[in-house]
């Protein structure tokens, strides 16, 4: 799979001649440097992937009805090393019972637990001051997690009466595969 060089390609040829800012051209930079290190990632044991995937807001017992305003993320996969992003956006939460998962993760994760970094999230029935969560080892969803403001330093899982009708969550999450 060829490497996405929309940012590169800006760098190498400002102006759209194909000359401009190097004096190598596009063709030639392309030709000569990036296609023999695409292939020789194509090429190796290690490999490399990058696609999207579908992330869900799921619980450790039953969910359904779940209405997403968003519901996008992205991956990347080099040898047993995955990392994610993503966002889920909620119009309605549906039906939840147990506790809080993010779900649909396009690999297990490997023999240990992986953080999920929440960097941005909204629509809580809860006061907190962070957000998180974890993968468990072997798995393709992960609990999430918060803590409470005002200085608490008990770090919960998070309950569906935690959440709102119209929660928002941006996350990532990188991880090591079994294989």
């Amino acid at each position: 799979m060829p490497i996405d060089r929309t940012g590169f390609n800006a760098w190498v040829d400002d102006d759209g001649s194909g000359t401009t800012g190097t004096v190598l051209d596009k063709a030639t930079m392309a030709e000569d440097i990036l296609d023999p290190i695409d292939a020789a990632i194509a090429a190796s044991a290690i490999g490399y992937t990058a696609g999207s995937w579908t992330p869900v807001l799921a619980s450790d017992g039953s969910y359904s009805g779940q209405v997403y305003a968003v519901q996008s993320g992205s991956y990347r996969k080099l040898g047993t090393l995955v990392s994610v992003v993503g966002q889920i956006s909620l119009t309605a939460k549906g039906t939840l019972t147990g506790f809080l998962m993010l779900g649909g993760l396009p690999f297990a994760n490997g023999p240990v637990f992986s953080p999920i970094v929440a960097s941005y999230f909204e629509g809580l029935a809860i006061n907190a001051s962070a957000m998180g969560g974890f993968v468990g080892p072997s798995a393709s969803a992960g609990y999430l997690t918060t803590i409470p403001a005002g200085g608490g330093l008990a770090h919960g899982l998070t309950i569906p009466g935690q959440i709102g009708d119209t929660f928002s969550l941006m996350f990532a999450v990188t991880y090591h595969t079994a294989s």
